[in-house]
């Protein structure tokens, strides 16, 4: 508990170091996010063993370390390109091995491709948003954490039925519930507080708005984090990694914050 603990500090004053560096220049931020997006496309190949051979293992791999890059040097347009090109270079492979190749290969590297890069893609937009985009970054990065904390907290304080067993059996309805709980009021504790830092147009109250996304985002943060289980479980692998001790992997930590991040995205893009 200790080694999670001091690792989760490290993990949190990583982050908001990378907020001040925000200050000087945005496009630092970026270079949090291109880390997320490098080390999980490692470590979904890694989980993968030989469902994909180490050629197309270091493709994707590759394509996530050039998609970054090209977000930083043409944003959307030149990471959408980029992608679309290694995209097609990947499905060239079955042809070069004759056809001496298992469709699920194919379709195991192509996952890899998208998750998590393609998927981390809105969470750089979000940085490209305006006076909006350092509430909007601060939203995402605080909503999955507290349904994490919530889902745990509640979750060891009341037990009871299980949310899906067979993905992950620690996981509990209660647990969910002070998830999505946690979310709706940390999505309202930040409105309160950044409310006069930015300019918006909502046809609800801000305080209901606000707290609807926490919900929705902290309902996605749990669909995340199951989602991970699943691929995990499926290829027989209890965590992403150990880049973080007592933590796991990169896509032990930030699996929800994935599908959070899309949502977020575009319900700030909106308004």
């Amino acid at each position: 508990m200790l080694k999670r603990t001091i690792t989760g500090v490290l993990l949190v004053a990583v982050a908001v170091g990378f907020f001040f560096l925000r200050n000087i220049n945005y496009q630092f931020f970026h270079i949090l996010i291109s880390l997320m997006a490098i080390v999980g496309t490692i470590e979904i190949n890694l989980i993968m063993g030989d469902k994909t051979s180490s050629v197309q293992k270091i493709i994707s791999s590759i394509a996530s370390v050039f998609t970054c890059f090209a977000f930083f040097a043409f944003e959307l347009t030149g990471a959408l390109v980029t992608l679309a090109i290694f995209f097609i270079v990947l499905f060239f492979i079955p042809v070069f091995k004759r056809g001496n190749m298992p469709f699920e290969s194919l379709t195991c590297s192509i996952f890899s491709l998208i998750y998590p890069t393609a998927l981390l893609i809105p969470a750089m937009l979000t940085n490209t948003l305006g006076d909006i985009s350092l509430f909007a970054l601060v939203l995402t990065f605080v909503i999955s954490p507290a349904a994490d904390v919530f889902a745990y907290l509640v979750g060891m304080t009341f037990k009871g039925k299980k949310l899906c067993p067979e993905i992950s059996p620690k996981k509990t309805i209660s647990g969910a519930i002070g998830g999505l709980i946690g979310a709706a009021v940390a999505g309202v504790v930040l409105f309160a507080i950044f409310k006069n830092s930015f300019n918006y147009h909502l046809s609800l109250n801000g305080y209901i708005y606000f707290g609807l996304v926490g919900l929705v985002g902290g309902l996605l943060t749990e669909i995340g984090d199951l989602v991970e289980s699943y691929i995990k479980r499926s290829f027989g692998v209890k965590d992403s990694g150990k880049i973080f001790p007592g933590h796991g992997g990169m896509l032990d930590r930030f699996d929800g914050f994935i599908f959070a991040s899309i949502f977020i995205y575009f319900v700030m893009a909106l308004i």
